[in-house]
């Protein structure tokens, strides 16, 4: 079963390319940087819902753990107010596979395989996935909240 993170996630995304042109709710630019443990933290999704249900903004970290949110229609910024903050890892796309190797395909599919009898659903989690704690991706659990104000963010989302 998807988690609610991931659903929000994704539709972000696809209501991006939907929502272009419509004005919207006033935003304010938001980005910041996540670490675990200190560290810049890549390829982390990063969700700021609101807890008065108004639109949601997304983005994704870069190798130095750099976010900026981007609401639904494609502006970038958040609204104002109160935000649950979800954090998803996100598998980094390898580009050094060599997918036409037998080896590299057989190795991909015992690894699923293994994830599969182990009763998970999906790809099998990389150490990247691993490193997130599941209630952070929870938007009930998440003991992440950051105030969005008038005029430019800039938040630190330090995880331990």
């Amino acid at each position: 079963m998807k988690s609610i993170g991931s659903i929000i996630f994704v539709s972000l995304v696809m209501l991006q390319t939907v929502g272009c042109g419509q004005a919207g709710p006033t935003v304010y630019p938001v980005q910041g940087t996540v670490t675990i443990g200190g560290k810049p933290a890549p390829s982390i999704a990063v969700t700021f819902a609101p807890v008065d249900g108004k639109p949601a903004s997304a983005g994704k970290t870069n190798a130095n753990g750099v976010f900026i949110l981007l609401t639904q229609s494609g502006k970038a910024g958040a609204v104002a107010g109160k935000h649950k903050v979800i954090l998803q890892s996100q598998p980094a796309v390898e580009s050094t596979g060599n997918f036409s190797d037998p080896a590299v395909r057989e190795k991909m599919f015992q690894e699923r395989e293994a994830s599969a009898r182990s009763g998970k659903k999906g790809a099998p989690p990389t150490e990247k996935s691993k490193t997130i704690p599941e209630e952070y991706s929870n938007p009930q659990k998440t003991p992440l909240e950051y105030e969005v104000k008038a005029g430019t963010n800039n938040f630190d989302v330090p995880i331990p």
